[in-house]
């Protein structure tokens, strides 16, 4: 038996036909605020489900079909910084979403509404400090359409040169990069005991940086093509060095090694092996000039370790 509606009753029913005819509203982001700040740089929010897509757009930032989020960004005391905030899909899928950020005064700061798959990035450079609302719409999504969304706070690192000059402060002359390098002077034909090992190593400097081959006369010297008994001729890229110890140094580059030196026998074996090749390679004989002669010994006694051989 059917019986009729009261008043009330009839009025619970209004009320819910009305709601099946009023757009369905989206849920808010959870959290619905968050901040940023240089000692808590990063926010992070979710939105959704959206039960259908809205191509319209947003009526106002508090249209109930899209998602808004408060954003307060409390910006460093000095200097530059940025605040990205980056919208991105809950899963993989081909929900797209558009972006509107709008200032404390309510004017639109940025937007992001690129095509297609997530995500979407707004970036405010030097935002003034304030409450700014984040608002997602769900322009063409699946039902059940969900989001991740994240705001970071950063700041850049400002250098202050001297604008008065391009360059730097640096020392050109000095050695940019610089290692130990272990050396080993290996003693062929001698016992220990026998040289002046101090003398040996005090001929190793205690760093060094390699030169650039070029001849001293191009640097800026002049030649030694007369100075030298070895090699007749011009000086050139092969006998170079020996002219930069007659007052001219080369060009360096800027590495520098700095020789950790270590005196080491050959073995007996090693000795013979090497001298029994030299002579089978060798033509043996006087020197072509006493003069030659003389200059060999000269060098050798200066060193300590000369040790003629009939």
């Amino acid at each position: 038996m059917l019986r009729p509606l009261s008043a009330g009753s009839a009025l619970l029913v209004l009320l819910a036909s009305l709601a099946l005819l009023l757009p369905t509203a989206g849920a808010a982001a959870t959290p619905t605020g968050g901040t940023v700040s240089p000692l808590t740089p990063t926010a992070r929010w979710t939105g959704g489900p959206f039960v259908a897509s809205n191509p319209a757009g947003c009526v106002s930032t508090l249209d109930p079909s899209c998602d808004t989020f408060a954003l307060t960004i409390n910006p460093p005391a000095s200097g530059n910084y940025t605040v990205d905030i980056v919208v991105s899909t809950a899963a993989p899928n081909d929900d797209d979403y558009d972006v509107y950020v709008y200032s404390p005064s309510g004017a639109r700061a940025g937007s992001s509404t690129n095509g297609g798959t997530p995500p979407e990035k707004v970036t405010l450079d030097n935002p003034a400090a304030g409450t700014y609302t984040v608002q997602v719409q769900p322009w063409l999504v699946t039902p059940g359409a969900t989001y991740s969304a994240v705001a970071t706070l950063t700041t850049s690192t400002s250098v202050t040169g001297d604008t008065s000059s391009s360059l730097w402060s640096w020392d050109k002359n000095a050695a940019q990069a610089s290692a130990d390098v272990p050396l080993r002077v290996v003693m062929v034909g001698f016992k220990p005991g026998e040289v002046d090992e101090s003398a040996v190593l005090g001929q190793v400097p205690a760093s060094q940086r390699p030169g650039v081959l070029i001849p001293r006369a191009d640097s800026g010297g002049g030649s030694c093509d007369n100075e030298s008994p070895w090699v007749e001729g011009a000086a050139t890229l092969l006998n170079h060095g020996r002219c930069y110890y007659e007052g001219t140094k080369p060009f360096l580059v800027p590495t520098e090694y700095r020789w950790k030196p270590k005196l080491i026998y050959a073995p007996d074996a090693f000795t013979d092996g090497l001298f029994a090749a030299m002579r089978a390679n060798s033509a043996t004989g006087e020197f072509s000039s006493r003069r030659l002669r003389n200059i060999t010994f000269a060098k050798c006694n200066a060193c300590g370790v000369s040790r003629k051989s009939s």
